[in-house]
């Protein structure tokens, strides 16, 4: 019985000392020697609270205890092996720097780890984003942002200029605004921005420009220049930002470090006065000044009125006419001198002919005299591709072209892109827009009644048209080689296309010829490269020769009279390999054995339409 007790005892004693897994196999079985170990005796924080860690390796059971009722436990207790300890430290809101202690233990084995905290001592600190503000004269508002680490206080200046809006976190954000000055002298005040406790002190300065009473002058106020034109400078007397304008389209101007150069051009007029104003303007400061140019045109007795033609060229080059005897006087002299071409004749001239001015390139401005009564039907001024003006009785308001008896006879085409041709102008002259490279678009109105042959001849960008209901007819070459039309509506009202009409239009896709036309001209659609598909009205009783030769994109030929119209050879030679004629299922045969059309007789398909 005494074995058996004493057996137990040891038993007993073996359990205790072998407490939190002591057991040591590696060491033969024998226990180890308990430990706590921290991976850091001592760790410093900053002076904001915040949440430290730090790695724990025990062979047995520990618990954590603060010393300090600034850092609180997070991790109370733990096991043998590896773990976290982690503890908070609160917000240290002394000057000083703090010490505590966070105590791990073991009772049993009479174990003891001590971890050190040093935290830093706590600074205050107020920040501003400005600590100057500098306002203009006219006022206006600018933020403010504080940031602090600690309580503030602001103390706003009580003036009657500057008010404030308070926004952001904790009052943080401040809008400040200040009115109009309107005292000659600069003024300023203070914002405070304080923390008695720590002795913090920032300020921020707010000071804003005297009024000044701006100026705006001219000088000289007035300029004059003779009929050749040039430029003069004007000096401006100015302590504000300036715009220069005029609604003049004959003054231009450029801008120096003293003022502006106004540049006037060439005035043809004889004996006339044309005036306008240049303006100076500061909105901003309510303030102007007005420079009034003048320009007096050619003296009459230098260049008699009904005697003269005068004209501008590129090259500051004589340009001689076409044709010498268009103008019913002859002329005497024909010289260039002070950037303007004078052609004098012995008596009054009384016509501008057909081809007076053909295809002079170089010509870029005329003056027509008032004696002209009749001007040729066939644009005197085709192919003058470099023409930008006419001046004189027949000129319309916008000087781009001549109209003479409510017909537009000639135009002007350099640099036009789009025209709208004036409402009251009855028709358009042969040849009026003769090679206008440039001209994209044009409205026609419906007062026009008639379109001349050629009229739009060689307007290879024209991508545009409007035929109205009021034209009966589309004459010889109307349309020739616009090679950037896409598409057209020919209106019910047309009853005859005339040769050549759309000749070369490269980019026309689709055309559909409506009721009413009766005859389609030779050449009419010749070369039109895109055209795929045409539609021919029971109206049609005449096409002629090479009408839609050289179409090679056309497939598609839809010929709605019952009998065949008259056919011109080549009709529609050079089309689309695969191209078929459709008519009428009744007419085949007709059409077949017709002249003009029997040489297609294998394309030909009856067709229900």
């Amino acid at each position: 019985m005494k074995k058996l007790f004493l057996l137990l005892a040891m038993v007993g004693m073996f359990a205790i000392g072998c407490e939190g897994g002591l057991n040591d196999e590696d060491n033969g079985g024998a226990a180890s020697t308990p430990k706590i170990e921290l991976s850091k005796q001592i760790i410093e924080t900053e002076f904001e609270s915040d949440t430290y860690t730090v790695s724990v390796t025990s062979s047995c059971s520990w618990k954590a205890e603060s010393k300090n009722s600034w850092i609180e436990i997070e991790t109370e207790t733990g096991i043998a092996g590896t773990k976290e300890l982690s503890f908070k430290v609160e917000r240290n809101e002394e000057e000083k720097v703090r010490e505590g202690t966070i105590i791990l233990s073991n009772s049993t084995f009479n174990l003891v780890a001590e971890l050190r905290i040093i935290q830093k001592a706590f600074a205050p600190e107020i920040v501003v984003s400005s600590e100057l503000l500098l306002f203009e004269a006219e006022g206006g508002s600018q933020e403010i942002t504080i940031y602090a680490n600690c309580a503030f206080r602001v103390y706003y200046p009580s003036t009657d200029w500057i008010s404030y809006d308070i926004s952001g976190v904790n009052g943080n954000k401040v809008t400040i605004k200040v009115k109009a000055s309107d005292i000659t002298t600069e003024r300023s005040a203070e914002i405070t921005i304080s923390n008695d406790k720590y002795n913090i002190l920032k300020t921020v300065k707010i000071t804003q420009k005297a009024f000044v009473s701006y100026e705006l002058i001219a000088s000289p106020e007035s300029l004059s220049f003779e009929a050749e034109g040039g430029s003069k400078d004007v000096s401006i007397s100015d302590n504000c930002e300036y715009t220069v304008s005029t609604t003049a389209d004959w003054i231009s101007y450029t801008q120096t470090d003293n003022g502006i150069t106004i540049s006037v051009p060439h005035y043809v007029a004889i004996g006339e006065v044309r005036s306008a104003d240049v303006i100076i303007l500061s909105k901003k400061h309510n303030k102007s000044a007005i420079v009034k140019v003048s320009q007096s045109g050619l003296s009459e007795e230098m260049y008699p009125k009904q005697r003269v033609i005068l004209y501008t060229s590129s090259y500051g080059n004589i340009v001689t006419p076409y044709e010498t005897d268009d103008f019913d006087a002859n002329i005497v002299s024909n010289t260039y001198e002070n950037g303007m071409g004078v052609i004098l004749f012995d008596t009054p001239v009384t016509l501008i002919g057909d081809l007076a001015f053909y295809k002079c390139y170089s010509l870029t401005s005329v003056t027509i005299p008032d004696s002209v009564i009749s001007i040729g039907e066939e644009n005197p001024f085709k192919s003058c591709c470099n023409l930008k003006s006419f001046y004189g009785k027949f000129a319309s308001a916008d000087n781009r072209c001549l109209i003479v008896d409510g017909v537009l006879n000639s135009f002007a085409p350099a640099g036009l892109t789009e025209y709208a041709i004036s409402d009251g102008i009855t028709s358009i002259g042969r040849y009026a827009f003769n090679y206008c490279p440039k001209l994209e678009s044009v409205i026609i109105p419906d007062s026009i009644t008639d379109i001349g042959a050629g009229a739009f001849h060689n307007c290879y960008s024209l991508s545009s048209i409007n035929i109205p209901q009021s034209i009966a007819k589309i004459r010889a070459m109307t349309f020739a080689n616009c090679r950037r039309l896409a598409s057209v509506i020919i209106p019910d009202s047309i009853t005859f296309i005339g040769e050549q009409a759309f000749d070369g239009c490269t980019r026309l896709e689709r055309i559909t010829i409506p009721d009413g036309v009766k005859s389609i001209g030779i050449n009419a659609f010749r070369s039109c490269s895109s055209l795929a598909s045409v539609t021919i009205p029971n109206s049609v009783t005449s096409i002629g020769e090479n009408a839609f030769r050289n179409c090679n994109s056309l497939t598609s030929v839809y010929c709605k009279p019952t009998t065949p119209p008259t056919g011109k050879n080549y009709m529609f030679d050079g089309n689309a390999s695969e191209r078929k004629i459709y008519v009428p299922k009744a007419s085949v045969s007709a059409y077949k054995s017709a002249s003009g059309w029997s040489s297609y007789s294998s394309d030909i398909v009856g067709y229900d339409f």
